[in-house]
């Protein structure tokens, strides 16, 4: 059985008083490191029946605070030993197999912490060779790092690593989301939409992202994510994942994120008039197909087939009210309601951009 133990420090933490938060995404964001370095490192069995045993040997669970301290025990499973090892290359069965993805985890670490940037992920591409594992990695590691003022060891690991401790110094995060943001750029692509069939059952485990009138997106499912995608089942949302293009389809091979999408954001780009963007709620029907939007303050209440068409409806209605009532300035009795949301509109145009007999929408 493997046992080891994670301390944290600083100006959130006290004796055996850890935030719920800070603990959970370390612990998260830990489970989730070892997962996707087996997914790199080792030969993961495809049946699901196997693929449980596999990952029940490589299992952490966390058994308790040690007395006077924030420092975590944790340990491995029982069947997490040097008998059960059955994947992986022959070299590394001295060690459990959890205790090998850890030495990977640990080196990772290490490499990023101790030589140059350039040097660091040159170093780390050898490490992951595969770029879609090594960004699965990188945001992983990108979790560890994040907090602010806290300091988080590994310790009491000499029984497998050469060191009795690592640290994780917060100073390096902004490397780490340097080589991330690096591999996404060529890698990955965001797509906005709503999802409109899943199928969970079979081989080609898959759902379908309806981008705009008759465009869909097909994105693979894996098991792991299957009832976070059920939750978001014909609902807006934004999704960050690695593409794969074939002729003229697109498919997201792999998804990193997925978050509702609650609003659009209208810039100086989409609308030259404006001085700052805005934001516009949005919502769909399901039942009528229909996207709705609404931005009280500046008077707009929009639906459209497509959310292209949504944002484009939203536009119209804005420069209809600039256009009619501060470029002609037609004299007009209106409510102090739409009074006021004239004032407001003013305050997110630029009147250096159009006069009356220059205004940029051509009719």
């Amino acid at each position: 059985m493997t046992k080891f133990e994670l301390h944290l420090s600083g100006s959130k933490i006290g004796e055996q008083r850890v935030p719920i938060d800070v603990m959970g995404k370390y612990l998260i964001a830990l489970n989730d490191l070892v997962s996707d370095v087996a997914y790199a490192k080792e030969k993961v069995p495809k049946t699901m029946k196997k693929k449980i045993e596999f990952f029940n040997q490589r299992q952490l669970y966390l058994t308790g605070l040690t007395s006077g301290s924030s420092t975590c025990q944790i340990e491995s499973d029982p069947l997490g030993s040097m008998d059960n090892y059955l994947y992986g290359d022959e070299k590394l069965k001295k060690y459990s197999p959890v205790e090998n993805l850890l030495i990977i985890l640990f080196e990772g670490i290490e490499i990023i912490q101790s030589v140059d940037e350039k040097k660091a992920f040159s170093h780390l591409q050898n490490l992951f060779p595969d770029p879609i594992n090594r960004i699965h990695i990188l945001n992983d590691y990108k979790k560890i790092w994040m907090i602010r003022n806290v300091e988080f060891e590994f310790r009491k690991i000499k029984q497998f690593y050469p060191k009795k401790k690592i640290a994780i110094k917060y100073s390096y995060y902004s490397r780490v989301r340097k080589m991330l943001d690096k591999e996404l750029k060529v890698e990955t692509q965001t797509y906005s939409g709503v999802i409109t069939r899943i199928k969970a059952d079979g081989k080609k485990r898959y759902f379908t992202l309806l981008t705009g009138r008759y465009q869909t997106i097909e994105c693979n499912l894996s098991k792991e994510e299957e009832q976070n995608i059920i939750s978001f089942f014909k609902t807006p949302v934004k999704i960050k994942g690695i593409i794969s293009q074939i002729r003229t389809k697109t498919t997201i091979k792999d998804v990193l994120e997925i978050n509702k999408m609650e609003s659009i954001e209208i810039t100086p780009i989409d609308y030259p008039l404006l001085s700052k963007p805005f934001f516009v709620d949005i919502n769909y029907d399901p039942e009528s197909e229909l996207w709705t939007a609404i931005n009280d303050d500046y008077g707009i209440r929009a639906s459209a087939d497509t959310i292209e068409d949504l944002k484009e409806e939203c536009i119209d209605q804005l420069d209809s009210t600039i256009d009619l009532f501060i470029i002609q300035k037609i004299k007009q009795k209106i409510t102090p309601k739409y009074a006021e949301i004239i004032e407001n509109i003013k305050t997110i145009i630029d009147v250096l951009k159009f006069n009356s007999e220059d205004h940029w929408i051509m009719e």
